[in-house]
């Protein structure tokens, strides 16, 4: 068997944007998959992915985000329950598109939740 760095690679084109490699934890036996990223430098150029390097979120992140979705859900709500008079009376069903355009920023908010 022959050891994976010995391996040829494949076309950059066959191989896909991210790609798993086979690392050797010291001893050569037990293989541990590491997810690698292309830098965008070159071919042979890999950089590792490491999550620890990502900072925490503020204090103030995870409570806005949670207040944005159920604050537009409560919108919604108010919207269905009042006969369709408030929270802003005149603009109709437009509160529809106010309330839950509040709630999908707090759920964009949960992509960049760490």
């Amino acid at each position: 068997m022959q050891h994976p760095a010995a391996v040829p690679r494949q076309p950059r084109s066959q191989r896909g944007f991210f790609h798993n490699h086979l690392r050797f934890n010291g001893d050569g036996v037990r293989p541990k998959l590491v997810v690698m990223a292309r830098s965008g430098k070159g071919d042979e150029q890999l950089t590792e992915r490491n999550d620890a390097e990502a900072a925490p979120n503020p204090v103030w992140f995870k409570p806005i985000m949670i207040g944005l979705m159920l604050v537009g859900l409560a919108w919604v709500l108010v919207f269905y329950l009042s006969g369709m008079q408030y929270p802003i009376p005149g603009i109709e069903a437009w509160n529809l598109v106010i309330g839950f355009g509040i709630a999908f920023v707090g759920f964009l908010m949960t992509t960049r939740w760490r």
